[in-house]
């Protein structure tokens, strides 16, 4: 028997069901009536630190890691888009440049998009570090055919043009362990080794003149007789390491990187600034340069025309008087080469990652005599102006400077070295001067016709390819010869008591203008002619020339 209770509770329960029940469907209907969502999450991610002198690279999509910005855009929705487009800017030094357009991102989709931009050389004026923003923004068509517009921007940072950035990768965010990923930028190092600036062109073609012509890619010995030409030119202008300072942001590490022609301004700089430096004059003249990258220092090495690879210590220039012979210096850096430990090195070979596409950045235009303005003198202008002294003081009403001179008989007069390296004899009424500090002799024909200087730069010369010469004593012929010599310049590197010594002759030939060269070495008093050259047409003039000049030379101590 039911009761009264029992019955008005089984009303409410059923009058609470048919409720629940119109709510459902009441709801049903009112969710239906809504539009399906569209909605995109968008997250802008940069490197945050530009280096200027690269920005070339930037804009090279080849090489994926170097974007500049990056976009994640997610679909939460629950209806694709349409013609999602993705733009980006710099404010200053990139416009506006769109990405491909995506005709439809499903919900769920995650589109991820790089941006490499082409970016202004404006920035290559930049010195310090310079703050900037990266904007981005994403258009696209919802699902009610409206135009929908998501921006986003974010700081980033223009460093000066001489600072180096080591590496992308946080040490928090990419867990940094070893030294390829503290070095993962070191390929972008071959932006700094401008080979093509008129500055470094200009100091090679001087080394060229030291190295007598030696064409650099002819063999091992002629790229080694360059390379120490260079090495030469380096010291005698005073170039030495100096100690680096380092800008250092967590594990990350930037650092201020000279350009080979702020070096030669300077004349000064860290192990990296000057392995660049020579890499790039070596470079520049054909040789195949790498920079060697090992903890806590750099150092350049070279490929030969043989294929064979020799480093060099480029630290071991330490300023006037104070730097190691280039023998000690390829000696020390092979030795470093041949030492190099798996995981703790890398290498930067300029010339393959040139052709992948790094390249110099846009520097500064520079008068054509900037490298005179900074001081770097060339051995050979430096002889001809103390000629030209010479030959004022030699002019009527002049007094000539005391000569270092002292008879040699036969009308010959021997000049020697403060510290007796070598002895040079001349005819005994030449005019002879010597510089202040011994490292030039020299002696002039009175009359004009010729004029010696032998300058020492090192300790060191080249074997020579030797072709013998009889000493003559013909002296009779020496004035006779000179006759039809304008100029007579020679330059001398020393090794112990021996000397070499290289001549460039310009002389007359039936009334035209002829130049000649050749190479003497002084080894313990026996003369060698290691090469001789001159004009076609001309040689035989120049021989007679050779002959008597060689006649006038004596090796050995005093």
């Amino acid at each position: 028997m039911i009761t009264g209770n029992t019955a008005r509770r089984a009303f409410y329960v059923v009058i609470a069901i048919i409720s629940l029940a119109l709510m459902g469907v009441c709801a049903n209907r009112w969710i239906s009536a809504r539009p399906p969502e569209t909605s995109l999450d968008v997250e802008l991610q940069t490197k945050g630190v530009i280096m200027s002198a690269v920005y070339k690279v930037y804009g090279k999509p080849q090489f994926q890691n170097q974007w500049v910005g990056r976009s994640i855009v997610r679909n939460t929705g629950t209806e694709p888009v349409k013609n999602m487009k993705i733009a980006y800017k710099i404010v200053k030094y990139c416009d506006w440049s769109n990405s491909p357009v995506s005709p439809l991102v499903i919900p769920g989709q995650t589109v991820v998009n790089c941006f490499y931009p082409i970016i202004s050389d404006e920035c290559t004026q930049l010195t310090s570090a310079t703050p900037t923003k990266l904007l981005v923004k994403v258009t696209y068509i919802d699902n009610a055919g409206r135009e929908q517009t998501i921006e986003k921007d974010a700081r980033i940072e223009f460093r000066g043009r001489n600072e180096f950035l080591f590496t992308d990768l946080d040490y928090a965010r990419d867990i940094v362990e070893n030294f390829a990923d503290f070095h993962m930028n070191d390929p972008l190092l071959a932006a700094w080794v401008t080979k093509d600036d008129p500055v470094v062109e200009q100091f090679v073609g001087i080394a060229q003149q030291v190295a007598g012509g030696a064409a650099a890619a002819a063999s091992d010995e002629h790229a080694l007789k360059l390379m120490d030409a260079a090495w030469k030119l380096l010291a005698y202008n005073g170039i030495s390491y100096q100690t680096p300072s380092a800008e250092t942001s967590g594990f990350s590490m930037i650092q201020h990187v000279k350009y080979p022609r702020d070096v030669l301004k300077n004349k000064s700089g860290t192990c990296i600034d000057l392995a660049i430096t020579y890499a790039a004059l070596l470079q520049s003249a054909g040789i195949e340069s790498l920079l060697v990258n090992i903890p806590g220092h750099c150092f350049p090495a070279f490929r030969l025309p043989s294929g064979n690879l020799v480093g060099v210590e480029a630290t071991a220039l330490r300023g006037p008087g104070s730097a190691a012979t280039f023998e000690d210096a390829l000696k020390r850096g092979t030795q470093e080469l041949a030492s190099l430990k798996p995981g703790e090195f890398t290498i930067v070979d300029i010339q393959k990652i040139r052709e992948a596409g790094i390249t110099e950045p846009q520097l500064p235009e520079l008068p054509a005599d900037v490298l005179k303005a900074w001081g770097i003198r060339n051995p050979f202008d430096q002889q001809e102006e103390k000629s030209e002294k010479r030959a004022e003081r030699s002019a009527p009403g002049t007094q000539e400077e005391a000569a270092p001179a002292s008879t040699g008989g036969r009308g010959m007069a021997r000049l020697s070295h403060p510290q007796g390296i070598f002895t040079l004899m001349v005819p005994d009424n030449w005019q002879a001067a010597t510089s202040a500090d011994g490292s030039m002799i020299g002696a002039q024909d009175p009359a004009g016709r010729a004029g010696v200087d032998v300058t020492l730069f090192a300790d060191r010369f080249y074997q020579p390819n030797e072709l013998p010469y009889v000493t003559q004593q013909v002296y009779s012929n020496f004035a006779k010869n000179l006759q039809s010599l304008n100029t007579l310049r020679c330059v001398g590197t020393s090794l112990g008591g021996n000397t070499a010594i290289r001549t460039d002759v310009t002389f007359n030939y039936q009334g035209k203008p002829s130049r000649g060269s050749f190479i003497v070495s002084i080894q313990n008093g026996k003369i060698i002619v290691l090469t001789t050259r001159a004009d076609a047409g001309a040689y035989t003039a120049f021989e007679s020339i050779l002959n008597s000049i060689i006649a006038s030379y004596r090796g050995g101590t005093p």
